[in-house]
């Protein structure tokens, strides 16, 4: 495009701004314009017809309309004044913040229509669509409730839920999942309101893990959801509790040191923290001469010798023990403690003990990772005939005693396994050589210590979670747990993923809730396999790991997409019915029925049907290019999703031509034309002129003029130029010549496979008058296919050959004229069609313009009015 024509053309569109303003304003001024209402669903396509603004009918002058808003979003077509979408989608939500909005979401235009230049007002009502998730503020929530609890509390969280649709699509329902009956949600309330269902139990379940999904009414619903955790706080509604075996029997030597620990005791609380906290006591049953020879240390529960054994004292000593909470009205728990005083043999009997293993306050520390064999003490008997028979461990033990150089050396037996038993009270014993019923004893404390053996472990190793695209960010997608068998920090799990992880994953170290932090998109990726380490706190570390195999789950995010927004197919006018134009290809990213795709012509009267099996056009009647060169077709590809998702394409279709026309004879008319040739014409005078057309196009439209014989030779002095019909005299006229020469000339196209033709007689009279000529007869060689006129050849005078001499020097005038008007008319249609054409261009048109078509009706002068 040259300067100077885009000089013109911005120079237009000003002043047509200019006067569309211009005349806004005395609008405003003088009558309030006219309003048109309209209204479009949001995130539509581009090319969708969302109305016309058109007021007048087609008859009168012709009408163009202009939109005087600038707005990206929306085209008006100039001619129709019909509103489409573009490219640029409506989005209500942008166009009508939810704060600022208190009515119908509008877009307001403004159009001008000419000639009249009246403006025209267009009130645009952007309709809703569920096209927004309900979103939480927070990805996850966090109650802390007392187990005692009332059943029916209601606890309204403190949690606004947005959702940026209007009407039904923006009303969220409340659903609660993993609640086992213990919580539930109300459906319906600005907030969430969590009730309680069931009475808690922490000693049961101390934390309870949910999901709390908000759903909109919206058609599909769209679900937003958070991670509900509900920690249950102890209460002191636990007693403290003995084993069942509650009887301890124990038995001492009668001189055992003041201060020798005889036996502890262990009561258990089901609770935590200072609830779990339990003080031991004598029960009042118990003699104060018994409280005197033993004390009882509340916290720990051990029993120690206070006092010497006098040797009134009795043998058999029993302790009632009372284990209470402080906190709690619970009863105490009650145990049973007998403490038999063994005598003291005539002779003194010594079993000397000597630790080899590690000691702490008199108790044997011993790992339950040692291994069998391992040496823990050595037991020596200082006067061996003072017993009976060698010493021995009462009871089933993972010990045993070896006899090694004149003393026992306490060995471990068998493995050791701390979360199998923590401790065991070793009781040795050997029988007196002269009383059987006096045995001597001596006892061993062994407490065992947790070492990090065990592996934390998942309940499966395989975990399968399915979770839509285009989620919120944050939002939770499982809770994974594992168990250590361990003690203490050997016992505590912190999670981790893998170090192929991808960063879309997160999941919390302490709790082992998975969530997703960013958007999942499954055109992307669909499949996710993640690696989730559990790793205890122990030395050496152990771990474990399981799979979670993640599914992102289709939703209808991609509309579907066409090859290109321009289909174009070529067709011959005798195509067969049910043929196939052309393949329409289109795809959709979406699965299942969000990317199950069917085509259909938005022209419904067109030739043309879709199948969408083979996804192929084709032509359901017969075509001409001569009635119709082209059809516009417009498509639109729409997927079987919800929302449903559409796009619209255009298909143009040209019909290329077959020589299915013979050339039409337009001069002479009639076989019966006849025109008068002067003797004295000179050779190479154009003395006639055969004039056909042809409707076909291309080499199907090129003619060629013949002269053929009909019945003999022919002898005529004329001959016939094959391209232009021009019949001129090709030598001197004879005497001979005088007469009347009936030339039979065939039309021929240059079609394929077969050329049509036509054929017209051609009368030339050789006189000396220039009168007028007639012809009743045609030679036999060829029917008559025009009426005959009257009149003959013959019997003229020479005042009516003077006056034929004059017609026909007329007649040659004007058939000159004429041609070199139908030469300059031929010459300014060329240059007006070339002007349109690169008009047509430089204004981006996408419209072509093939002409294709003839006019049907000839306006056509013959010889005698012509020549």
């Amino acid at each position: 495009m040259d300067q100077e024509t885009q000089f013109n053309m911005r120079w237009t569109q000003l002043l047509q701004a200019c006067c569309g303003i211009l005349l806004l304003t005395q609008t405003g001024y003088s009558r309030s314009a006219p309003e048109v209402s309209l209204s479009v669903r949001e995130q539509r396509g581009a090319g969708v017809w969302i109305g016309s603004i058109g007021q007048k009918p087609p008859s009168g002058p012709v009408t163009s309309y202009q939109l005087l808003t600038t707005d990206e979003r929306v085209r008006l077509d100039g001619q129709t004044g019909d509103l489409f979408t573009t490219g640029h989608a409506i989005d209500r939500e942008a166009q009508c913040p939810a704060e600022l909005q208190a009515g119908p979401c509008l877009l307001q235009l403004s159009a001008l229509v000419n000639p009249d230049a009246e403006v025209i007002n267009v009130r645009l009502v952007i309709e809703d669509i569920n096209d927004n998730t309900p979103s939480f503020q927070v990805s996850n929530i966090t109650l802390h409730l007392l187990e005692d609890v009332p059943v029916g509390t209601r606890l309204e969280l403190d949690l606004h839920v947005s959702d940026l649709d209007t009407g039904s699509n923006g009303a969220v329902k409340y659903r609660l999942e993993g609640g086992a009956g213990f919580f539930s949600v109300e459906p319906m309330g600005p907030a969430p309101v969590v009730v309680v269902g069931r009475q808690l139990d922490r000693e049961t379940q101390e934390t309870h893990h949910m999901m709390l999904s908000a759903v909109d009414q919206g058609d599909p619903p769209l679900t937003g959801t958070v991670a509900l955790l509900v920690q249950v706080m102890d209460v002191n509604d636990n007693c403290p509790a003995f084993p069942r075996a509650s009887t301890h029997t124990i038995s001492v030597p009668a001189d055992t040191p003041i201060g020798t620990v005889l036996t502890r005791i262990h009561a258990t609380d089901a609770d935590l923290g200072p609830n779990t906290e339990v003080t031991y006591s004598f029960s009042p049953q118990v003699s104060q001469g018994d409280q005197a020879l033993f004390h009882l240390d509340s916290r720990s529960g051990e029993i120690t010798l206070s006092a010497s054994f006098c040797s009134d004292s009795p043998t058999k000593h029993l302790l009632k023990i009372w284990a209470s909470d402080l906190l709690s009205p619970c009863p105490p728990a009650v145990t049973n403690v007998t403490v038999s005083v063994l005598p003291v043999p005539g002779q003194e009997q010594v079993m000397d003990l000597k630790y080899i293993a590690k000691v702490h306050d008199q108790t044997l520390m011993l790992r339950e990772d040692e291994p069998v064999g391992t040496t823990l003490a050595i037991l020596e008997v200082r006067n061996p005939g003072a017993i009976r028979a060698q010493p021995s461990i009462q009871g089933d033990m993972p010990f045993v005693l070896k006899l090694h150089q004149g003393k026992y050396v306490l060995v471990t037996s068998d493995s050791l396994d701390f979360e199998r038993q923590r401790q065991y009270d070793v009781l040795i014993v050997a029988s007196d050589a002269k009383d059987a019923s006096i045995q001597h004893k001596k006892l061993i404390h062994i407490q065992v210590e947790d070492m990090n053996d065990n592996a934390p472990q998942f309940h499966q190793s395989l975990f399968h979670v399915d979770i839509e695209e285009n989620n919120q960010p944050g939002v939770f997608l499982m809770w994974l747990s594992a168990t250590d068998a361990d003690s203490q920090q050997n016992g505590q799990v912190l999670y981790s993923l893998g170090s192929d992880t991808p960063p879309t994953f997160s999941i919390d170290s302490g709790t082992g809730l998975l969530s997703v932090v960013s958007v999942l998109d499954r055109e992307t990726k669909e499949y996710y396999n993640l690696t989730v380490l559990a790793r205890d706190l122990g030395e050496p570390a152990l771990e474990s790991s399981a799979t979670v195999a993640v599914r992102v789950l289709d939703q209808n995010d991609n509309s579907p997409a066409f090859l290109t927004s321009e289909f174009i197919f070529f067709i011959p006018e005798n195509f067969p019915q049910f043929g196939n134009v052309g393949v329409i290809n289109v795809s959709d990213a979406d699965s299942g029925d969000n990317g199950l795709v069917k085509v259909r012509l938005l022209n419904v009267s067109s030739p043309f049907t879709m199948d969408n099996t083979l996804g192929i056009l084709k032509c359901t009647a017969p075509v001409d290019r001569e009635t119709q060169d082209r059809h516009e077709l417009w498509i639109e590809a729409r997927d079987q999703g919800r929302p449903v998702r559409s796009i619209n394409a255009r298909v143009t279709v040209f019909i290329l031509d077959v020589n299915d026309n013979a050339p039409k004879v337009l001069l002479p008319i009639t076989n019966h034309s006849c025109l008068t040739v002067l003797p004295s014409t000179v050779p190479g005078t154009t003395v006639a002129r055969v004039l056909a057309v042809d409707e076909d196009a291309g080499l199907n439209s090129i003619i060629h003029y013949q002269v053929k014989p009909c019945g003999t030779v022919n002898t005529s002095p004329f001959v016939i130029d094959s391209a232009s019909g021009n019949i001129t005299l090709a030598h001197q006229l004879l005497a001979e010549h005088h007469k009347l020469h009936q030339l039979y000339v065939t039309v021929s196209d240059s079609g394929s496979p077969r050329p049509l033709q036509a054929t017209v007689w051609v009368h030339l009279w050789i006189n000396a008058t220039a009168g007028p000529c007639r012809v009743s007869t045609l030679p036999p060689c060829m029917p008559d296919p025009y009426p005959v006129p009257q009149g003959t050849c013959a019997g003229r005078d020479p005042q009516e050959s003077k006056n034929s001499q004059m017609v026909f020097i007329l007649g040659l005038s004007m058939m000159l004229t004429s041609m070199v008007f139908l030469t300059a008319g031929i010459c300014t249609f060329l240059l007006l069609g070339c002007r349109d054409r690169k008009t047509k261009i430089k204004t981006n048109c996408k419209e072509t313009e093939i002409p294709l078509k003839l006019i049907e009706a000839y306006d056509m002068k013959d010889w005698p009015d012509v020549q």
